[in-house]
Parts: structure tokens; C-alpha cells; sequence
């Protein structure tokens, strides 16, 4: 019984080895000895332990055992038979697995190159730090805290014209209770339109630099507008503040002073890697 299950669950593992013509050529990881061998291609003990990994964890057990591993070499075996008929086929010269391996070797390609950009990345930025580029002190973090203790909250409505916005504006100031309304049915925003405009709270530093400074002055219920940002022309409603702990604003503070410290460093270098946008439909006005 559990042969069989094992043969289930191995459905589709196939093992590949790197054979040349020669057998003996064909060792395996870490010049293991043969364990088995299907015409040219050799079956060691790395391959058996490599593909022993891949078998569910109800099986881990067993398959660890000595007759557990008889058992899975023999459907290894049989797998590798069926992979080596397939091999000898007509299937590796038609269109339709060219165009599958493909496309398959194109997307591991891709997501190899984004991991390397993404491992080099991040090792920068470790180094930026380890040189105290843009790494922060607790100082620093406590005398932004000082400055902006309060998390802020408030909605938004955003519209492409500003002769609309100043219209809504005033509409809104004097019936205040309708900006929820008007921010589902009107808002460009349609992420946050959904929630009547309501965007999530933030501590100065985390939101749009335009909106920031007015909402962090502006009272509980107050309505701003028209403020004009790359996004298009917004109206704002504050809907209160409520002062944080140290501890819960510690960490999100500690983020926004390191972004600040890698934007004026990314400024410094914009003369060795100056950029610009060619495509007209890009660039903001």
C-alpha cells in the first residue's frame, strides 16, 4: 500500500542526471557511486536523496528507511524508463515542446535575472549602511518623534480639473457630511473611492508631501482643497489624529528617515547616472 501511494505521489518526478554517452562518466553529485543504471543514464545516491525531498512529509519517514529507499528507486527507475522513451521520441523536435521550453526557459531566465538585481540591491543598501550612509540613530528617531508624534487620518478626492475641484470644494465646505458620497461617485482615485476616500493613516513623512503639510494643520473635519499634485487636483477631509507610543511609531520613523538619507544620496549621483524620460506620454506636466 504504501508503494503504491508513493508511486502516486512520485508521479511526475523524474530524474534528470547529466549523462554523457559514457555510463561511467555519469556519477552523480559528489562522485557518488552508481546505485542503478537505465541504458546510459545513472541513478546515484544524491539523486535518490534529491528527489527524496520532494516526496510529501507523510512519506519523509519511510522513505528514509532502507526498504523505503528500495521502494522509491524502483519508481525512480521505472520514471527514468518512461523520461528515456519520451527522450527517444518525436516529442523533443516538435513545435509545440520547442515553443513550451521556450517560453519555460525564458521565464527562469527572467526571474534569475530579477533575483540578481534584486541580491545586488539589497546587498548595496546593506553596504550604504554598514558605512553609515543612510543608516539612522535612536536620536535621530527621537527628535523626529518629537517633532510629529500623531498618526494622521483623512480622505481624499481626486480630479483631472481644477475648475471642477474648486466647484466641489465649495459644495463639500458647506455640506461637509457628503464627502464620502461624492469621493465613491467622483473620485479618479478608485482604490480609495471605494472607501469614500479614505486613505490609510499615516505619521508625517509616509504620505504625499503635497497633502502632508495641510492635513497635518488642518482641524478634525475640516475641509481643504484644491492642492495639486502629480496625480491630478485633490480635495481633503480630516478626520482626527491620535497620538502614537514611541514604540508603535519607532520603526515606521526609523523608514522614513533612511528613505530621506538614500534620496539626497541618489540626488548626489544624478550626475553620474543622469536620467530621463524619451516617451512624451511619461512625463508628468
Amino acid at each position: 500500500m504504501i508503494f503504491a501511494k508513493l508511486a502516486a505521489c512520485a508521479l511526475g518526478m523524474l530524474v534528470v542526471c547529466g549523462c554523457s554517452k559514457k555510463p561511467d562518466m555519469c556519477v552523480g553529485k559528489g562522485g557518488n557511486a552508481p546505485l542503478a543504471r537505465v541504458g546510459h543514464a545513472v541513478i546515484t545516491a544524491a539523486d535518490l536523496e534529491r528527489k527524496a525531498g520532494d516526496v510529501p512529509a507523510d512519506y519523509q519517514k519511510y522513505v528514509s528507511t532502507p526498504e523505503g529507499k528500495k521502494q522509491f528507486l524502483q519508481i525512480l527507475l521505472r520514471e527514468r524508463v518512461i523520461l528515456s522513451a519520451a527522450q527517444d521520441s518525436d516529442i523533443p523536435r516538435s513545435g509545440v515542446y520547442k515553443t513550451e521550453t521556450a517560453r519555460m526557459k525564458k521565464e527562469l531566465d527572467d526571474r534569475y535575472a530579477d533575483f540578481q538585481e534584486y541580491l545586488l540591491t539589497r546587498m548595496w543598501l546593506d553596504s550604504l549602511r554598514s558605512k553609515n550612509i543612510i543608516s539612522v540613530s535612536e536620536r535621530e528617531i527621537q527628535e523626529y518623534y518629537r517633532k510629529y508624534p500623531f498618526e494622521v487620518s483623512i480622505s481624499h478626492i481626486l480630479l483631472s480639473n481644477p475648475d471642477e475641484a474648486s466647484a466641489l470644494v465649495k459644495s463639500l465646505r458647506a455640506s461637509p457630511h457628503s464627502f464620502q458620497s461624492a469621493a465613491k461617485s467622483r473620485s479618479l482615485d478608485r482604490e480609495t473611492a471605494a472607501n469614500g476616500g479614505r486613505v490609510p493613516a499615516f505619521i508625517a513623512g509616509e504620505f504625499l508631501p503635497e497633502l502632508e503639510g495641510p492635513a497635518i494643520g488642518m482641524r478634525s473635519g475640516e475641509v481643504q482643497g484644491v492642492i495639486k499634485s502629480r496625480s491630478g487636483y485633490h480635495i481633503i477631509r480630516k478626520n482626527g489624529e491620535s497620538k502614537l507610543s514611541y514604540a508603535a511609531a519607532r520603526d515606521r520613523i526609523g523608514r522614513i528617515l533612511e528613505k530621506k538619507k538614500l534620496d539626497d544620496y541618489l540626488n548626489s549621483l544624478q550626475s553620474k547616472y543622469p536620467v530621463e524620460v524619451l516617451d512624451e506620454s511619461y512625463k508628468y506636466q
